[in-house]
């Protein structure tokens, strides 16, 4: 029985030895598991002096088999008995790295949301340009349109103010020209008129001298057209300038040259303002020069004119010749 005890001890010590070589490297908690086995293996001890033996002197099996039953509690949950245990700082290692992983997800989080930001604000400013770009290219297209506007209009108030303008002139052209026209016909109705009075008037002028030389015994005067248009001629002239001389200042005279009438004695009678031929035949015979002229016996022929107008609204002239 002391016999298996000692293999027992050597058992233990040889447990123990290792243990101790293991503690050289292990910490506190390796010393403790040491002291757990050796407590075991001496209570395995004192229970092998109790009754390890049976009555054969044979070794206990079921003591024998508490000792691998010992060791292998305490070696649980893959526990290596070379490697010291160190919880604490296990724990405080995964503490730190998992606030550095928390850190550093942190930081990478705040560089992406800046980047985003970033980004974002990129995407805010090329908005604000792009539209920036867009109302001052929809400005220049409303200036220009306006500009385009304008010039048509400024040209459409030219062409219809150059159209009233030629409108005007034409207007003014046709006025004129109705006016100059009936000017014309006026002219034309009271030179047609003149003429009817004139030679009219003339005739009876002409009457009128022969009715008072038959009354003095005296021959009828003749007249001719030579005669005729040299007393209108001097008619004219004396509306111009009331004298038996010419404007130009020669002899009333002359005109017979001008006329081709021949003489060999002349005369001339002239007046102004008398209305009627008999007005101014009253006038020329209480005169006494030119009722010698009327009556005059060396005078063969006569030469009658009247023009109206003047200053004096009527002139009469009286030629005579022979």
């Amino acid at each position: 029985m002391r016999r298996i005890n000692l293999w027992k001890t050597i058992s233990v010590l040889l447990v123990a030895a290792m243990l101790t070589g293991c503690a050289l490297t292990g910490d506190s908690n390796d010393t403790a598991r040491r002291q757990r086995i050796a407590q075991v293996s001496e209570s395995d001890d004192t229970s092998g002096d109790a009754g390890s033996e049976d009555a054969d002197g044979k070794k206990d099996k079921g003591s024998e088999k508490k000792e691998p039953a010992g060791e292998k509690q305490d070696l649980k949950d893959g526990e290596n008995p070379d490697k010291p245990k160190d919880d604490d700082s296990q724990k405080t290692d995964t503490k730190d790295d998992k606030e550095k992983d928390d850190k550093q997800k942190a930081e990478d989080d705040a560089e992406k949301k800046k980047a985003e930001e970033e980004k974002k604000k990129e995407e805010e400013e090329k908005k604000k340009k792009e539209e920036a770009a867009r109302k001052e290219a929809e400005e220049k297209a409303r200036k220009e349109a306006e500009e385009a506007a304008r010039q048509a209009a400024a040209e459409e108030a030219a062409r219809q103010a150059a159209a009233e303008e030629a409108a005007r002139q034409a207007a003014e052209a046709a006025a004129a020209e109705a006016a100059r026209q009936a000017a014309e016909e006026a002219a034309r109705q009271a030179a047609a008129a003149a003429a009817t009075s004139s030679s009219d008037y003339a005739s009876q002028v002409v009457d009128l001298v022969n009715q008072q030389r038959a009354a003095a015994g005296l021959g009828a005067l003749s007249t001719t057209a030579e005669l005729n248009a040299a007393a209108q001629a001097r008619a004219n002239e004396i509306v111009t300038l009331f004298d038996h001389s010419r404007p130009d200042g020669s002899s009333c005279f002359t005109v017979f040259g001008e006329y081709g009438v021949a003489y060999m004695a002349a005369g001339e009678n002239i007046a102004a303002g008398q209305t009627t031929p008999e007005s101014v035949m009253n006038s020329w015979m209480n005169s006494s020069g030119h009722r010698s002229n009327i009556l005059g016996g060396n005078f063969g022929h006569i030469g009658v004119g009247y023009v109206q107008g003047g200053s004096y609204g009527h002139y009469w002239v009286q030629l005579f010749t022979n």
